[in-house]
Formats: structure tokens, C-alpha cells, sequence
């Protein structure tokens, strides 16, 4: 049995995209950590526990969003229509109103989850490319090295098991990518 770098670069592609979707799909279930919820000018807003990876390209603008477990009366309603903008420096995003419009109700927490509207997370997460850039490209460089070298399906499966035996280690190990 004998593997060529095409296979190997291949393999290690595809190993990459499947870590990638998972981490996607994982931070669109669990949501983005909330370090802080507060007024900042003329408008409230939450600071994230670290980056929250949403991509300077993202579209729409403004996002509607959840947010969990921030024991503020208001902000934890899931009946409250609550929209998101991302601010520059990817720690923060601005709470706004249905309609888009800025809060004017003071607003405090310093715990809880703020959860995009799905797919949201899932299209926009990554830099400096978007999952909804990313994903394609690394599809297209994976069926350009395929179309190089012929690969026999067990590769895939080998390669599909190490991302998802990678994954389930990093989770069980508590190591987050976001």
C-alpha cells in the first residue's frame, strides 16, 4: 500500500474542511459566550469571551439573535425580537431592536450566550475568509487534487474518521477553536 502527496494532500483537505463544519455547526448550536452585556454610548452593547469569528464580509447587516441565560428579565425572553450588528474588532456586537433601531433601555449582564439566527453562524464564522467562501474553495482545490489522482473511497472514510476522532477529543479535552 503506497499513499502519493497528491493523497496525502487531498486527505489532509478534506480532513481540514470536515473540522471546519464541524466548528461551524458547533458554535451555530451552542451559541457565542457573553463576557459582558452593558451601555456604551447611545447603545447596548455585548462583549463576547474572546473573538467571535463572524467575518468582516458578512451580509445581512444586522442579525436577529437570542440570547440565553444572561439573567437580565429582558434579555433572556425568547419572545423578544432582538437584532445584532458586529462591531469592528470581532469581540462585540450592538443589541438593536426588531426594527433595527438601538436600545434605549439600559441593559446589564455579565454571563449568558448570544445566539445568531441560523444559518447565520454557520455562512458567515471564519477569517479571513467566511465558511460560506471557504467551504467552496476548499471543495474546488479538493476535486482539482482528485481529478490529479484518482482516490479510492476508503481514503474519504479514513480522512471523514480522523476529523470526527480529532473533533470528539478536542471536545472531550474541552479545547475550543472559537
Amino acid at each position: 500500500f503506497q499513499l502519493s502527496w497528491a493523497t496525502v494532500i487531498l486527505v489532509s483537505d478534506l480532513t481540514i474542511l470536515m473540522l471546519f463544519l464541524f466548528w461551524v455547526i458547533s458554535r451555530q448550536i451552542k451559541g457565542i459566550n457573553i463576557d459582558d452585556v452593558r451601555m456604551e454610548g447611545d447603545g447596548v452593547v455585548v462583549t463576547t469571551c474572546g473573538r467571535h469569528w463572524v467575518s468582516d464580509l458578512h451580509w445581512p447587516p444586522h442579525v436577529e439573535v437570542t440570547l440565553h441565560d444572561t439573567g437580565h428579565p429582558r434579555l433572556d425572553k425568547p419572545e423578544e425580537q432582538l437584532r445584532a450588528r458586529c462591531l469592528l474588532g470581532g469581540y462585540r456586537f450592538e443589541l438593536l431592536g426588531k426594527d433595527g433601531e438601538r436600545l434605549e433601555e439600559r441593559a446589564d449582564a455579565s454571563r449568558g450566550t448570544i445566539r445568531p439566527a441560523f444559518p447565520f453562524l454557520i455562512l458567515w464564522s471564519g477569517r479571513p475568509l467566511p465558511a460560506v467562501l471557504f467551504i467552496p474553495f476548499m471543495l474546488l482545490i479538493s476535486f482539482a487534487i482528485d481529478a490529479q489522482v484518482h482516490v479510492r473511497k476508503r481514503h474519504l472514510v479514513v480522512s471523514a474518521i480522523l476529523a470526527f476522532g480529532i473533533a470528539f477529543l478536542l471536545r472531550v479535552c474541552g479545547i475550543t477553536l472559537g
